[in-house]
């Protein structure tokens, strides 16, 4: 715990940290509660197919030095052998970033985390919102962050470096298919806990 709290400076008012890999790993909500029953946290839920294409294609480029070509597995070898071998495999921060389907079972994870801390602590962000008007987004931030609100403009400054084409020639229909099965009931839970149609698949 003093450990975990060294890397903040508390003269601030709001101290905390970006990690996508917090919510999945559900083995640290008791850890998170017992340094801070009271955090608040801010989820960014994207279209769990391009989450998960995304998450791909950058541990790809991030580790290509690492990777023979021998082990390099195309998007879809890595999602046959996810559905194949490693759904039920035990969770830690290492088989979570080739999670690709799992991470996006965001239902799941946010019914999990509800166990252990209340909702009006969690702040639930769809990306389509965030594109489409970022003003109104940030300022549901602000307010839920109970800091003073910030006029400024704000500009997409970070991209993903593949284009839709390779995305969308990754993406089979056959393998789309697939997904959209992996993810539709858990979508559908998801909609109705935020009374909102995502259309994402």
């Amino acid at each position: 715990e003093k450990w975990y709290k060294s890397f903040f400076n508390y003269k601030y008012k709001l101290v905390g940290e970006k990690n996508p890999n917090i919510i999945y790993l559900n083995y640290l909500y008791p850890y998170i509660q017992k340094i801070n029953p009271c955090v608040k946290m801010i989820l960014f839920l994207r279209n769990p197919i391009d989450r998960a294409y995304s998450a791909w294609h950058l541990f790809h480029v991030r580790n290509k030095q690492y990777i023979v070509d021998e082990n390099r597995k195309s998007f879809k070898n890595a999602i046959e052998d996810e559905l194949e071998f490693r759904l039920n495999e035990p969770l830690n921060p290492f088989v979570a970033y080739t999670h690709y389907l799992q991470k996006g079972l965001y239902y799941k994870q946010i019914t999990n985390l509800l166990k252990y801390f209340p909702k009006q602590n969690l702040c639930i962000i769809l990306l389509e919102d965030l594109e489409k008007d970022p003003k109104t987004v940030y300022n549901k931030m602000y307010e839920f962050l109970e800091v003073k609100k910030i006029n400024m403009n704000y500009e997409k400054k970070l991209e993903g470096i593949y284009t839709n084409k390779e995305k969308n020639k990754a993406i089979t229909p056959e393998l789309k298919k697939t997904m959209i099965n992996f993810f539709r009931n858990d979508v559908e839970k998801l909609e109705k806990l935020l009374k909102v149609k995502t259309n994402w698949l």
